[in-house]
């Protein structure tokens, strides 16, 4: 006759030395639970069925740490193998970003300096148009000018001719008179002098000589003023 016992199991205290010894919480608690199931179940094991159990348990904890450490690897090895690509093509779409901002750098430029000889040429000719056009006002100011210089010069010139025509019209009309003045007062000096002859001439001849030489100076003065209005 077989004789069960109860075993009272410490499932905490199990669980704890098992992952104590490397398992994981997970695993620990299966295999905490499986063995309390099997000591319900009447089906008890050993200390040497636990220890083989353990030394399996171990075995296979440390194959699966192999297997997670190679998995490990095997993604950390495709990690950074996609890693290193990603690195290539963002490197390659840098060099190619690069390659497009300095053509279009140079593009721009081009389009800037062509702009600017453009904007030169259009401010070169606005220049040389003014200056045709400030040339040709200066030249129609001159043209005005001079006109209104020779209008005013004939002007008076005119003046001046006219002046002179009227002052030689009045020394002529003043030399005129002056003449007429003077042949009348020859008349009459002439005159005079015949009478005064002839009253004195039964007087002192001295007297009469005198006289007489005072006339004829009076008579040279008069004929002197005749000249220098002639």
């Amino acid at each position: 006759m077989r004789v069960s016992k109860t075993i009272m199991l410490d499932t905490l205290t199990v669980a704890r030395t098992l992952t104590d010894a490397g398992f994981e919480p997970r695993q620990a608690d299966a295999l905490t639970a499986a063995i309390r199931q099997a000591a319900e179940a009447g089906d008890h094991a050993s200390r040497t069925d636990l220890a083989e159990l353990r030394a399996e348990s171990r075995s296979d904890f440390t194959e699966f740490r192999a297997e997670v450490r190679s998995e490990i690897a095997e993604f950390r090895a495709e990690v950074q193998s996609e890693i290193a690509e990603f690195r290539a093509e963002v490197q390659s779409e840098i060099a190619k970003l690069r390659t497009e901002v300095q053509s279009r750098i140079t593009e721009l430029r081009a389009e800037v300096q062509s702009d600017i000889a453009k904007l030169r040429a259009e401010v070169q000719s606005e220049i040389a148009k003014l200056r045709t056009e400030v040339q040709s006002q200066i030249a129609e100011l001159r043209a005005e000018v001079q006109s209104d210089i020779a209008e005013f010069r004939a002007e008076v010139q005119s003046e001046i001719a006219g002046l002179r025509t009227e002052v030689q019209s009045q020394v002529a009309e003043l030399r005129t008179e002056v003449q007429s003045q003077v042949a009348e007062l020859r008349t009459e000096v002439q005159s005079q002098v015949a009478e005064l002859r002839t009253d004195l001439a039964g007087r002192d001849s001295r007297l009469t000589w005198r006289f007489a030489g005072a006339m004829l100076a009076q008579t040279g003065l008069i004929a002197a003023l005749i000249r220098l209005l002639g």
